[in-house]
């Protein structure tokens, strides 16, 4: 008996380890607290010499905030949960110059500092600060702006993903109304 290749096979084995990878990575998603089903931004200060990123910021963390995390969108005064902080530096780092002393490249540096808060209380539950460094190249498409974006955009997912995770460690250790330290301060 002669063995003839099916080709479709493949064709079906393929859709169904697709269909697998696509199903176990939904339900392995990141799984918001119960007792928190809803979660507001507030407009993060900025004490930065850099304005107006503010607005970017609040966008990339919403953003971040429902598509990581699944996470209800609602105004702050009527959340579960509110994410509050501030942006504490933005600046270009020295980069590097050509021999007509003209800039090559730089990086855009950003650092950032938030709390994740009770709601009804105001009680913080979490912290977390991330800082951020995107290189670029003058000349090229984007440059700085596109570099100040993503690190806006990358700051966002750090942030919302690190308040979740301790909110997350905490709900687990099971310590119902949680105290935080403060996080350390700095001159910056």
């Amino acid at each position: 008996m002669i063995c003839t290749p099916r080709p479709w096979l493949g064709t079906v084995f393929l859709a169904f380890l697709a269909f697998h990878l696509v199903s176990c990575a939904y339900r392995a998603g990141f799984k918001l607290p119960d007792r928190f089903s809803t979660y507001g931004v507030e407009i993060f200060a900025n004490s930065s010499r850099e304005p107006d990123l503010e607005k970017p910021l609040h966008t990339a963390l919403t953003r971040s905030l429902a598509d990581h995390a699944g996470a209800r969108i609602v105004r702050p005064s009527r959340a579960d949960a509110v994410i509050r902080g501030r942006i504490l530096t933005s600046e270009r780092r020295a980069g590097i110059r050509s021999p007509l002393n003209e800039w090559l490249e730089s990086a855009k540096r950003l650092l950032v500092q938030a709390e994740l808060l009770d709601g009804a209380s105001g009680e913080p539950l979490a912290h977390a600060r991330t800082f951020v460094e995107v290189g670029f190249v003058f000349d090229e498409h984007g440059g700085e702006s596109g570099a100040r974006d993503y690190a806006l955009e990358n700051a966002a997912q750090r942030l919302v993903l690190e308040l979740l995770q301790k909110l997350n460690a905490l709900e687990l250790q099971g310590t119902g109304e949680p105290k935080v330290q403060a996080p350390p301060t700095s001159g910056q």
